[in-house]
Order: C-alpha cells, then structure tokens, then sequence
C-alpha cells in the first residue's frame, strides 16, 4: 500500500528512515498520527506508483495542507475516510483535545459465535462448479422498471424489477455484461415485489456475490446459485420459522442478513438477528442477536466487513454501529450529533467510513443533515463539513468511491438530486438534479463497484406500483437507472 508523506521536512519529519524514505513519522515518535502522517505545514505527497521519489496529493484534490494540531487531524480523517490513504487505526491514543473528533466512552462489547460456521470459498474458479455463467438471455419485457440492482464489477450487472403482463407475480430480471449497454431479460424469482402486496415470499431486493450466486430478499428470502437459471426460496432463515429478511450484503467474509419474526398483523415484529451464511450454501446461522424493537440500518461493507447501525427507538437515537467480521460482532456508541439519529452510512475500508447523521421532516423540506467519520472502525468519529441540504432533507444513501470522490442521495416531496464532493468533503454541488412530483421518491441502491464506476435507481419503489390489476407504466423517469463513468462526477440515463 502506498504511504502518505507531507512534502518537505521540519523538526517533527526526520530527513530520512530506516529504509532510506524521506520523513517517516514513525520514526519521529508521532504515534497519535500513523501511515505516512505528520504535522506540517505543507502539502501532502505520497510515493511514486511506477518508480521511486514521491508524487503530490491525487490529482483533483489538492488542497488539503496540514498547518497545526487540529487541520493535521481533521486532514487526516478526510484524506483517510475517503479512499486516499492507507491508514490504519490511531491506536489507544487519543486525538489531540484541539481536534474535531469525538471519542466513544462506553465499553466495546464483543460477541463471537461458537456454532461452527462453513468459511467462504476462496478466491478464483472453482473446478467443481458449472463454467457458464448463469442461463442464456431472451428479450427484455416491454416497459420495464427497476427495483433494484447489483454489480460485481463496472461490466457484469443484474436489475430486479416489473412489467406489464397479464398473470402476476409480474417480477422480471434483466442482466448485463457490458457495463450497462446492452441487457437481457432472465428468469427472477416467482415472488411479487413489495409494496402494498402481504405476502412473506415478496422481494425488493437483490445482490449477487459472483456470476453464480445471488440472493433476492424484502420480506421473504430467495437464492440462485447458477447465475439465475433457477431461484429457490427459503421458508426459515437461521432457524426463525415465518422470518422476514430485510437486508442482504454479500462479502468475502460470508453473507450477512438481518433477520426478523412476523407481526401477526403482518410486516416484521422487530426483533432483528444478525445471521451469516457461505455464499455457496445459503444455510445461515445466527451470529448476533439484537432483541425486541431494535430499528437496524443497511449494510455497507468494504473487503470481509461488514457494518450497520442498530437504534434503540424509532428515530435510531441512542443506537450503537455494529461491525461484523466473519462470526466476530463488535458494538460500539453511535456519536448522535446534537441528538439526531445516524446512518446511513457508507465504508471505504474495512476500517474506515462515512456517517450521516440527521433527517427530515415535513417531507424533507426541512431537517439537518451531518456528516460524521471514521478512521478506526468507529472508536472515534469525526465531524466534517455539513454537506447541505441538496434536494432535501430525506436521505436515501451515501457512496464513497475513494480519492476524496463521494455521493450522497437527497430528497423531498417533489425532486431529488444527488449531492457530490471531488475535494474530500470540503464542498458538495447537485451532480444530478430531478424536478418534479415524480422525483420525489428519492434514490436506491446508490453504490460503486470499483473506483470511477457507480449505479443508483429513481424512486425505486415505483415497481411495485406495476403490479396487476394496474399494469400502467411508471411516471417518467421513475424506477429508472442512472450509471457514472467519473466518480459520480456526472450521470447518464440508461434505457433497458
């Protein structure tokens, strides 16, 4: 991994290491401020990517300069929180008392499974598994809208939705394998998309973990393992007979699901678990239990990790962040700015994210919004500046893609705009702006694959609208996918 070296020497950056590198803090005794970090006044440079010396900070984002105690710390929140760095926890130090961070108090609680629990497959082909990659494509179905989407890379995608027909469950998959040019429509699941329709067995999202294997979940739970030829639904997650499966994050660690029971009203009863399943058997076990009317957030991982937050009441305030970790659950405080409830939230490393903090009300008009980070998998948080208000003050996602480059999803009753930082957070502009009443159903599945490449659906709840005995087509623009090639820079409209 590339270290991260102020450029030019003073008292605190030695001349040299003990490998002959310019100014390595460590040798220094700065211990508060790790991976290349130092007090200074100059800029920041890191070494060279194809031969030796050093190079300036990444192109695009030049103005980050350390002048003293505090703008040290808070740089090196934001260079590290975003992608640009390979940092690595402050340790038991804390930060300086100058600086703007907060630090969890409370005791961290560890819990770790003693059921035995199959690992995750390793890495590359697998000889005892099928070469094709899923079935072959047929046409795309007239009038198709989006609900979800899911990539493994900037080239192979699937996008879970609707469309007209005459004999529901009229749920639909499409799928890409370049980058979103061209689709095909595949078998989906024979489940009804949420939204107004009781069934346990309805769906709204979906994620793969290669080209094989995915996973399709709302209230009910269904699995593919041969790229969505065939998809099976499992009537009892981790042993919970009547469950209701709210999210799904595939990483290399395992599958994690948040499970719940069924109100007898219907809906979940909020009493959510955490469970872990390889992503080759589906069968998941409960690794974390969070109790009765727990309000958990969306996963979002970064390598083997997994991270979440769990409320204490229905506005989320008082709750902790949970990171999961293989069958290893470790709790700790959420930082609750000023009282408002977190999340979501969005990890750049498997030690490293961003937290939002705030919400709306009266339909977004009004509200706050915060961005909180971290650099030490929550240990200590990190205020940086307030990303503003965008379309409104409804969130509906946040995306790091890395090198100071992020997105976050706005929204109110009638327009949604994504707001976006190419300077490490210290200014945000609308890259994608939608007006009218219906645009104000904010954003899904707001993500990137890889360090330019990213994906977000308009008002994705739009397709469960599609549904017989109204099988009218979407307002336009509604249940759509928009894909950036620039690191959420700019968006472009993609029509199925």
């Amino acid at each position: 991994m590339k270290r991260w070296l102020p450029s030019g020497s003073q008292a605190l950056v030695p001349a040299t290491d003990s490998q002959g590198l310019p100014g390595d803090p460590t040798d220094a005794g700065c211990n508060d401020l790790r991976s290349g970090w130092a007090v200074s006044s100059q800029r920041l440079r890191r070494e060279r990517s194809d031969g030796p010396g050093y190079e300036p900070l990444i192109q695009g984002v030049p103005g980050i300069v350390l002048t003293t105690a505090k703008g040290a710390a808070a740089a090196v929140a934001v260079v590290c929180l975003f992608g640009l760095g390979a940092c690595s926890s402050p340790g038991s130090k804390k930060a300086s008392a100058n600086t703007t961070s907060i630090t969890s108090t409370a005791p961290v609680t560890t819990s770790t499974t003693s059921t035995p629990v199959s690992q995750s497959p390793a890495s590359g082909p697998d000889p005892t598994r099928p070469a094709v990659s899923g079935p072959p494509g047929g046409p795309v179905p007239a009038k198709f809208v989006a609900a979800s989407v899911s990539y493994i890379n900037d080239r192979q995608g699937w996008a879970l939705g609707n469309a007209p027909c005459p004999t529901q469950p009229c749920t639909s998959m499409l799928r890409t394998t370049d980058g979103g040019v061209s689709w095909s429509g595949i078998p989906a699941p024979p489940a009804p998309l949420m939204g107004g329709v009781d069934n346990p067995a309805a769906i709204d999202q979906l994620r793969f973990v290669d080209p094989l294997d995915g996973f399709a979940d709302g209230e009910g739970l269904w699995s593919t393992h041969d790229g969505g030829a065939t998809w099976q639904r499992q009537t009892t997650v981790a042993g919970i007979s009547g469950d209701v499966v709210s999210d799904v994050a595939p990483t290399p660690g395992g599958v994690y699901a948040l499970v719940s029971g069924t109100d007898p009203r219907g809906g979940s009863d909020s009493h959510y678990r955490l469970a872990r399943s390889d992503p080759r058997s589906g069968v998941f076990v409960v690794i974390a239990d969070f109790g009765a009317n727990t309000q958990p957030g969306p996963f979002a991982s970064s390598g083997r990790v997994a991270y979440l937050t769990v409320g204490q009441s229905v506005s989320g305030v008082g709750g902790q962040l949970v990171r999961v970790d293989g069958t290893s659950v470790t709790k700790t405080p959420l930082p609750s700015p000023s009282g408002d409830a977190c999340g979501p939230l969005t990890a750049s490393t498997p030690t490293a994210f961003l937290l939002e903090c705030g919400g709306g009300v009266a339909s977004g008009a009004m509200g706050s919004r915060s961005l909180e980070g971290s650099i030490d998998s929550g240990g200590t948080y990190h205020r940086l500046p307030d990303p503003g208000q965008g379309a409104g003050y409804d969130d509906s996602g946040i995306a790091d893609a890395g090198n100071g480059y992020a997105v976050i999803g706005t929204s109110s009753s009638n327009q949604s705009a994504l707001l976006f930082t190419g300077d490490g957070g210290k200014t945000w502009h609308e890259s994608l702006t939608l007006n009218g009443g219906q645009y104000g159903g904010g954003f899904g599945d707001l993500g990137f694959e890889d360090a330019t490449h990213g994906v977000v659906i308009v008002d994705p709840s739009a397709a469960a609208g599609e549904e017989p005995p109204y099988p009218q087509a979407a307002g336009d623009g509604e249940g759509t996918l928009y894909r950036t090639t620039d690191r959420g820079a700019t968006w472009t409209r993609f029509v199925f």
